[in-house]
């Protein structure tokens, strides 16, 4: 009986060990088979490249990294516009399109997540925050010449959308009815008590003729030029003034307003002759960025105090009026990408 007992406990014990180095021996592998499925994973994509430009992003990366789930979120409403888990393993370019322009984007990129196959660690994802462009300014194109035009008209509308392409201003358009109004304005070569060209807008006490008011913007602008024939008497040249040198004298404001203040103000008055004087209201005019229309004459008129001299007169009527002179409408309608000379 014990010789059978002792055979009986023998035999158990060698199936036991049997079992249990079977057992071994089969965990062994399985650890040995996930280590090899993880080790094609490289812990980092060589070479990543992200780009962007105003609307898009692009993720560049080499097919060897293995890199198969991606997303995108747009961080200011903390929102996916691309989320992508797997399938992107035999990829090396993928492209987000029709993102907005001027925001900031967390991309996510790693490879497929193999958490809870033993013996396998999942790698950390690539993080990164990417923006996109703010869009390129774009140039509104200067108008061909209107055929209905006449060449001084032509000219002083080309001048004024020079300078405001440069200001980020749109263009204006020509408007017969302005333009039909500074002609009655012009042809009666109004002057205030001190002989300065004046405004419809000013009283008639200051201003003989004037009507008091006018819901429109306006810039006068008189010059002359004259010559000399030997010792012979001063003789007027005309035209006093070509319509591009009107609108440069107005621009000419530009080198004293004050860009840098955070509340600028408009300073009213006259420009004289090399643009001295304080005004900067023909200036703000000219590049005024809610201003859509202009319409501008000119007429010979005397020179005050001058006897026999003549020069000429522009007028330019404006709508709708710029010039409001508060801050917030200042900063809002003229820009600081003006330049700083005419």
């Amino acid at each position: 009986m014990n010789f059978n007992l002792w055979v009986i406990s023998m035999r158990t014990i060698a199936r036991d060990a049997i079992a249990v180095f079977t057992l071994v021996a089969t965990g062994t592998m399985l650890a040995d088979a996930a280590k090899a499925s993880c080790d094609h994973r490289p812990p980092t994509p060589e070479p990543l490249a992200v780009n962007s430009n105003a609307n898009s992003i692009t993720i560049n990366w080499t097919p060897k990294a293995g890199w198969i789930d991606l997303s995108v979120k747009r961080k200011k409403t903390n929102t996916f516009v691309v989320n992508v888990a797997g399938g992107l393993g035999g990829q090396h370019r993928y492209v987000v399109p029709n993102l907005p322009s001027n925001e900031d984007f967390e991309v996510m990129i790693r490879s497929r997540d193999e958490t809870g196959t033993k013996g396998c660690v999942s790698v950390p994802p690539v993080v990164m925050t990417v923006k996109t462009e703010a869009p390129a300014p774009v140039t509104p194109p200067t108008p061909p010449p209107s055929t209905s035009l006449t060449p001084d008209q032509n000219a002083i509308l080309a001048k004024h959308n020079a300078y405001r392409q440069v200001c980020g201003a749109p263009n204006l358009v020509w408007d017969a009815a302005l333009a039909a109004n500074a002609a009655r304005w012009a042809g009666g070569c109004h002057t205030d008590r001190f002989g300065n060209f004046c405004h419809q807008y000013q009283s008639s006490a200051d201003c003989p003729g004037a009507p008091g008011s006018n819901p429109n913007g306006e810039s006068t602008s008189f010059a002359w030029r004259t010559t000399r024939q030997g010792n012979g008497p001063e003789q007027s040249v005309m035209p006093g003034q070509l319509p591009a040198d009107a609108v440069k004298g107005w621009y000419c404001e530009v080198s004293r307003f004050p860009f840098d203040s955070p509340n600028p103000t408009i300073a009213g008055g006259f420009t004289g002759n090399n643009c001295s004087g304080t005004a900067t209201g023909h200036f703000t005019q000219v590049v005024w960025k809610s201003t859509t229309r202009l319409g501008c004459a000119s007429n010979t008129c005397p020179v005050p105090g001058k006897p026999g001299m003549t020069g000429t007169l522009w007028v330019c009527e404006y709508a709708p009026a710029g010039n409001v002179n508060t801050p917030q409408q200042i900063l809002a309608n003229v820009s600081k990408t003006c330049a700083r000379q005419p």
